[in-house]
């Protein structure tokens, strides 16, 4: 193993023990460290000392290429392979590796790469489809598409064969092994392509991987050299047929990465991108590469014409993702019209995507299991083609993971709108290619148990004489966790679905040496009965609870074809057993068939691939029903004996009884899951003062109940190791939704006539009704009453004011509403579908005073390309009026929104309250927090940081100070509130807070709260203008500033416009904390109120209103 180190002193030691560990023993390390400049040549050296096997070497700096040439003019094995000093191999990689080549003498084999991130597996798809199945001892010609595993570390090649063709790594160079490896490929006599995962390559999370830098003028250039490298070779040492595969696999696997980091980057970089595409061509006719599909033959040959601006209009149409943009189907063709234009001012040609190109897009949405039969459903269907399941038939394959033995199941089509909702595509209706299968257990399990291992699922689609066949079947589950419980076909074999990531799909057969065969429960113990194969020596049968390890005495016995170990369990709270061999070895028990298909089977809880355990029954209820009906969800139950109650299951807090229908039925009433908040929630009983619950157990063949609407909430049921659970979720974020259907429903009410009297509000994504939108609503009712008011919220359970109505972002009434409204009034950005009507208004307010970048600025610094800028500006057309607070906004909004819109420049309606209502707010908002009206109260208002992001609508708590030590600060009468970004909350609830400081991010008004407040604590947010008006006392806090603002840059300084002090330095806002009764504001406020509030007088809601108002009826 040549190693080559390079400043790795924080993954050294974990790709060294990935090594080092194999279980493969008689192996060579060769570590050569580069020249690193870090702690990494020392770690070498203390471990050489505990591992003979390691040898260390140092050089120069010379690169990957030289260092690995280096590498193998040391090297001494019979084989050789490459791992670079960030990565890790796998446990059995080498071994297996090397017995391949034993077995088949080829030249080198390659095995399976995967991608870390984090605690994150990533399986690339190239990587699962080259190594789907086992080929060996094949050459080039027989598997061209194998030269996309052009990377050297996931191969074991033969010394002699390296040395025979006197391969070398180019040096001084990156890519240095990409026109080698294809070299190697075509110079081999034979080589192994398995099915193991022999390459774990790691990516580093703070960006300074090769991988993660891809678009560097230097990554280009380098990769332009090394794609000439390798077209030359082809050319003249090779066939036609393998350029032509490794063109097809840059096409297929690698062009569209590079061609959408045209959006992000400046035209010269762009340039070298459209080149490197032509240096792979090599003047071929893209139309001749018959397996690229039809959106790629067209980027590619726009990319061969240099045609910049049509490939990134139809990127931001979509195109690269073909079911998302508006598709025309014909009997075995489908064509897209696109409306991007080339230089010349022609439109770009049609694209035709036809059956003999499509490929199978396949997956499971549902799994059930029970003693007699295994029920599977799911879709299939060609991509981009609109399928007629009359003239076509559907077959599942279950492939053996070894050998590729498989057994074909014939499937039954049925349509489920449930697909819609995993597909996500707006224009292709798949309700029609659903499918479900009933697999006997006796039958279909008989085929599988003669083999162990995995059996991975596939589907066969036949369309009019064509056979298309994929083994990549998707897993869209909910409820069925990611190792099923095994079912027991026979004493010693069980079964069970198996999902890995996102993508892999099978059964694996599992035998097991120690199964249970009888259980005999009683009030003290467990009676157990296990068999135990012939070949095993008990020695020690052990007891295993929460506190001890206790050995059993049990009598072991031979049978008939197994020895019978049985044992007598004394009852915990929760007990598990495992045998002990004479040599050692540790054996977990399984249940087998005897038991399982028993009515009282579940007596044994699965503990996955730990066994069982032998839960006390008075401890748990055994679930052997679920009845849903209009009115509840009915569970029966064995044997129950409690009250059951609904407990949150983050808090533990318990929010409701329920009744029971008779003495073995609960009743969940629907009404009950209508009004719960959004959550999770646990049906359980508690037997202790410690609030533990009493175990559910699910009955082996039970039936959950599929997730379902409820008004506008989706509700789904599973269960846990506490008891069954309920999943409450807004149906706008439902994997219910279809975008089929919302495309629908848009097409539909773009026919329909405005609604005169309909106003729409949204707040952000659809949060609480507040800012300027409830000011602005609340003017219009006292002007005209017989207005109608509806909110977009993302739950029903956000505020909005009595009689007014409510509609669920993402759904199709919302769809419908924003489409027909008279007036839409946001503070957000729009849809992208949307277009405004005739007669129709749209209101921009946005969520406070401009000063983080926005408009044309932002994009500018996000590297935007012009034909994106250009389109975000077109979708802000739809806007027929802006609400500025003053002179100041009103200049920064035309500059980064040059469009034809009307200003509303009365003030900000969001502040009315403010100044009108401040000392109401006050009394009130304190008493509802439960703060006296003698405390000092400290408002702190941090901003989203995009730097900080979890997720694009996700951050965390920050964490510039110690929040105990602000705890200890605050004086003796002083309240801390903390009013995170809304993007903040979810972080913010999970958060452990000390004594005085009280989390407010979920308190509906933050006017309210600044009201409240006696001082605050601010940093970038626009809050800082608002609070101005209420002449407090402001501290800056900004000790990310530098950072900050290299990542959000704003409209104009920071600091040349704060009324008051500002530090980054800790200390500093505890003195301010400290003092912060006795501050008083100065003059600098009041000139800043000038700038940036001029017209804040309490009434800017009425004139804003009253504007819109004369607009609403043709007189503005």
């Amino acid at each position: 193993m040549i190693i080559p180190v390079f400043n790795v002193q924080d993954y050294l030691d974990e790709c060294l023990d990935s090594i080092a560990t194999q279980s493969l023993k008689d192996i060579e390390i060769i570590a050569i460290d580069d020249g690193s400049t870090d702690t990494s040549f020392d770690l070498l050296k203390q471990y050489a000392e505990k591992e003979p096997r390691l040898r260390i070497f140092t050089q120069e700096n010379s690169g990957l290429g030289a260092t690995r040439n280096r590498g193998l003019s040391l090297a001494r094995g019979r084989f050789i392979t490459f791992v670079d000093s960030d990565d890790t191999i796998p446990h059995n990689a080498y071994s297996i590796m090397a017995k391949t080549l034993e077995k088949t003498g080829s030249d080198f084999v390659i095995g399976q790469i995967y991608r870390t991130k984090g605690e994150q597996e990533i399986w690339p798809k190239w990587s699962r489809n080259l190594h789907d199945t086992e080929r060996l001892k094949i050459g080039i010609d027989d598997f061209p598409e194998i030269l996309r595993d052009f990377y050297s570390p996931n191969k074991l090649y033969k010394k002699s064969f390296w040395d025979q063709n006197n391969f070398k790594f180019r040096e001084g160079v990156i890519f240095e092994d990409q026109p080698l490896i294809t070299q190697i490929f075509t110079k081999a006599k034979s080589f192994d392509v398995i099915t193991t995962p022999t390459y774990c390559w790691k990516i580093r999370e703070d960006g300074t991987s090769l991988s993660s830098n891809l678009f560097t003028e230097k990554m280009l250039k380098a990769r332009i050299e090394a794609s000439k490298l390798t077209v030359q070779y082809l050319i003249q040492e090779s066939t036609p047929s393998n350029l032509e595969a490794w063109q097809t696999v840059f096409l297929k696997w690698h062009m569209m990465n590079y061609l959408k980091a045209t959006l992000r980057q400046d035209r010269r970089t762009a340039e070298y991108i459209m080149e490197l595409i032509r240096v792979v061509l090599a003047g071929r006719d893209v139309g001749s590469l018959a397996s690229v599909p039809a959106q790629l033959q067209l980027f590619a040959e726009l990319a061969a014409s240099n045609e910049l601006s049509a490939i990134q209009q139809l990127l931001l149409d979509g195109l690269d993702k073909p079911s998302q943009v508006p598709m025309v189907f014909h009997a075995e063709e489908t064509v897209y019209k696109p409306s991007a234009r080339l230089d010349s001012g022609e439109v770009v040609r049609d694209v035709v995507f036809t059956e003999e190109r499509a490929e199978v897009n396949a997956g499971i949405y549902e799994y059930h299991r029970s003693r007699e039969k295994l029920k599977i459903s799911g879709w299939a269907f060609l991509n981009e083609i609109e399928l007629n399941t009359e003239d076509s038939e559907i077959f599942l394959v279950f492939r053996h993971a070894s050998d590729g033995e498989s057994i074909t199941v014939p499937v039954h089509w049925k349509p489920n709108e449930k697909i819609n909702s995993i597909i996500k595509s707006p224009y292709c209706n798949r309700i029609n290619t659903g499918w479900t299968v009933e697999l006997s257990l006796d039958i279909f399990g008989a085929q599988l148990v003669h083999r162990v291992g995995m059996w991975q699922l596939g589907v066969n689609l036949m369309v009019r004489g064509r056979t298309y066949a994929t083994f990549d079947v998707r897993p869209a589950l909910r409820g069925v966790p990611p190792k099923d419980r095994y079912v027991p076909i026979n004493r010693f074999t069980a079964l069970a679905l198996a999902v890995k990531s996102d993508w892999f799909t099978g059964i694996e057969v599992v035998k097991r040496a120690l199964v249970v065969v009888d259980a005999v429960q009683d009030r003290n113990e467990t009676s157990v009965v296990l068999a135990l194969k012939n070949s095993i020596v008990p020695q020690r049968l052990v007891l295993k609870d929460r506190e001890r390890e206790l050995d059993l005495n049990f009598q072991a016995t031979p049978a008939d074809g197994f020895t019978e170990v049985r044992v007598k369990i004394p009852h915990t709270s929760s007990s598990k057993i495992y045998l002990e061999s004479e040599k050692g070895r540790r054996y977990d028990p399984f249940v087998s068939s005897d038991i399982a298909n028993r009515e009282d089977g579940s007596i044994l809880s699965y503990a996955g691939r730990g066994g069982i355990t032998f839960p006390d029954q008075f401890l748990f209820h055994h679930v052997t029903t679920f009845k849903k009906t209009t009115d509840a969800i009915n569970v029966y139950l064995q044997n129950k004996n409690a009250d059951f109650f609904v407990f949150d299951r983050s808090s533990g807090e318990k929010v409701a009884a329920l009744d029971s229908i008779n003495v073995n039925c609960l009743s969940v009433p629907m009404a009950l899951l209508r009004d719960l908040p959004l959550g999770r929630y646990i049906v359980a009983s508690r037997y202790d003062q410690d609030s533990q619950f009493v175990t559910v157990r699910i009955a082996n063949d039970l039936q959950l109940p599929e997730e379902f609407l409820l008004a506008d909430r989706v509700v789904s049921v599973g269960y846990s190791s506490q008891g069954i659970q309920f999943e409450i979720r807004a149906s706008s974020f439902s994997s219910l939704q279809s975008p089929f259907a919302l495309r629908q429903a848009i097409d539909g009410a773009r026919d329909r006539q405005l609604d005169e009297s309909a106003i729409y509000f949204q707040c952000l994504k659809g949060s609480d009704a507040s800012d300027s939108q409830l000011s602005i609503r609340n003017s219009l009712l006292n002007i005209d009453p017989t207005l109608r008011f509806i909110w977009g919220v993302d739950s029903d359970q956000r505020f909005v004011p009595q009689g007014d109505s409510i509609v669920i972002v993402g759904t199709e009434a919302w769809a419908e509403t924003l489409t027909t409204s008279k007036m839409v009034c946001v503070n957000h950005e729009l849809p992208q579908w949307f277009i405004r009507k005739v007669g129709q208004l749209v209101v921009q307010t946005y969520h406070g005073h401009p000063f983080k970048t926005m408009g044309l600025a932002r994009w500018s610094a996000q590297g935007v390309c012009d034909v994106e800028k250009q389109r975000n500006l077109n979708l802000r057309r739809n806007w027929t009026h802006l609400v500025s607070p003053s002179p100041f906004a009103t200049d920064l909004y035309k500059k980064q929104f040059p469009l034809e819109y009307e200003v509303i420049e009365t003030g900000y309606p969001r502040n009315d309250d403010l100044i009108v209502n401040a000392e109401s707010m006050r009394s009130v908002t304190r008493k509802e927090l439960g703060i006296s009206e003698s405390s000092h109260v400290i408002l702190y208002m941090p901003t989203w940081r995009d730097y900080d992001a979890i997720s694009p609508w996700r951050s965390n708590v920050p964490s510039f100070f110690d929040w105990f030590a602000l705890s200890r600060k605050l004086p003796a009468n002083a309240v801390f509130l903390f009013r995170g970004h809304p993007s903040q909350a979810a972080s913010a609830r999970e958060f452990q807070w000390p004594d005085g400081i009280l989390n407010v991010t979920d308190y509906p008004s933050v006017n309210a709260l600044m009201a409240a407040s006696d001082s605050a604590v601010l940093d970038y947010s626009s809050a800082r203008f608002d609070y101005l008006i209420l002449d407090k006392p402001i501290f800056h806090y900004v000790p990310d500033w530098r950072q900050y603002f290299d990542v959000t840059p704003g409209l104009f300084d920071y600091f040349d416009y704060l009324p008051s002090d500002w530090s980054a330095d800790e200390d500093d806002l505890f003195e301010f904390i400290e003092n912060s009764v006795h501050l008083k504001v100065t003059e600098r406020y009041s000139e800043l109120k000038a700038t940036f509030a001029p017209n804040d007088d309490g009434f800017a809601g009425d004139r804003v209103a009253a504007y819109l108002y004369r607009a609403l009826n043709g007189d503005a």
